[in-house]
This record gives structure tokens, sequence and C-alpha cells, in this order.
């Protein structure tokens, strides 16, 4: 088990880590394979990047990060927490693009939002894939899993990100706090303190919480 796992000094477990293996339990006696969930703190010190994967507590509730967390790392540092292994392998991905996870979270709850309007109710939950194509035809992928199994979409990283970063530039000048959970919520709540997008511009409507906001893509 690793409590603390630092992929700069241990390189070679940064890909175990992404493959499942790093945190994999295979009984001796049956043969049987199973994922062990603990608590384990990721450590990119070229990334300045430190992600704490704390699972759920029995009953269900976040669990939360000592308070001797936020005083481990320098101010500069990139400190998040996670609530699962797909969560903490999205973010690495998501840093590793060199992207802000706050502006993908954002991309994830409008294209969740639009996916659901063709599949609702089939509570739907998107993760940041790694990114296809070059130039203008670059795009964003996510995994969409839901009730009915694992697809895909994409989206193009010119008009869904870049014009993301711009739209909310101010409001994310300043960092969050040490050890904020970057996640569906945090999307949604900075999205409902903001404008919503211009309807000038080509493209659909779609309603997130009270507000509309324009959808690039059309449809």
């Amino acid at each position: 088990m690793w409590a603390s796992l630092n992929v700069t000094l241990d390189p070679e477990e940064k890909s175990r880590l992404m493959d499942g293996t790093l945190t994999a339990f295979k009984c001796g006696a049956c043969g049987h394979t199973a994922q062990v969930v603990y608590s384990l703190l990721y450590h990119d010190m070229r990334q300045t990047t430190a992600i704490w994967l704390i699972p759920p507590g029995p009953d269900g509730k976040p669990g939360e990060a000592p308070d001797l967390a936020a005083m481990t790392f320098g101010k500069n540092y990139r400190t998040r927490i996670v609530d699962s292994y797909n969560q903490l392998r999205e973010k690495i991905l998501i840093f590793d693009a060199g992207f802000d996870d706050r502006i993908i979270e954002v991309a994830k709850l409008m294209t969740k939002a639009h996916w659901e309007k063709d599949h609702p109710a089939l509570g739907a939950n998107l993760f940041f894939a790694g990114c296809s194509g070059e130039g203008d035809a670059a795009t964003m992928d996510f995994v969409i899993l839901s009730e009915k199994g694992q697809t895909g979409a994409s989206v193009s990283r010119d008009k869904m990100y870049n014009l993301l970063s711009k739209e909310f530039a101010p409001r994310l000048a300043a960092s969050p706090r040490p050890w904020s959970r970057v996640d569906e919520r945090f999307a949604f709540e900075l999205l409902e303190a903001g404008s919503a997008h211009s309807t000038a511009q080509p493209g659909a409507q779609q309603t997130i919480g009270k507000k509309k906001w324009w959808w690039p893509f059309g449809g």
C-alpha cells in the first residue's frame, strides 16, 4: 500500500497507478482480483501538484484531509482532494495535458447537460479521457458512464476550453483554498455565480441550474 506516491521519485509507479495494477489485490487461493481503496497521496514535484485520494467514510460522507496537510506543500502547489480512483486518474490526465481542472469541470458539466437532453434519467458521469487531433481539429475527449454502460463524447478544444477560459478568467484568478474538491458541484456553483454566454453567438442554449448557457455546437 502506498500511503504517499511521489511520481517524481518513483516514475515507474505512475503507469501502474493509471492502469490499476498499483492498487490491485489478487487472492492467492482463488485468483480473484479487486481494487483496494484506501487513502493515497499523489505527489508530482515537477508539476507542483498534490492530489489526495480520500475515500468516503462508512456513512458515505466525503472524507477530509488532516488540518496539517495544508502546510505540507508550498503556496504555488495545486492541492486537490478526490473521492475515487477514477477521479484521481482524471486529475492526473487533466494536469498532464496542461489544463486547468476548474475549466474542465465546467466543460464536463455543460457536456453532460447537453448529452442528458437526449438520454434523460440515465445517471451519467463524465470523466476527462484526454485529447485528440491537432490545431483547429483538436478535441477534448470524455468517457460517459451511465446505467446503459460506457460511451464517449468529444468537443472542440478551441470552441469549448478556450472560450470557457476567457469567460471565467476573472473568477479563476485566485487559486482555490488548499485541498479543494474541484468537481461537478464546484463547476455548478461557478456557473450559477457567473453570467450566461451571449446568445448572439451561433449555437444553442441549454439550461443549467437557473441560467441558460450557450452551447457552441448547436442542436
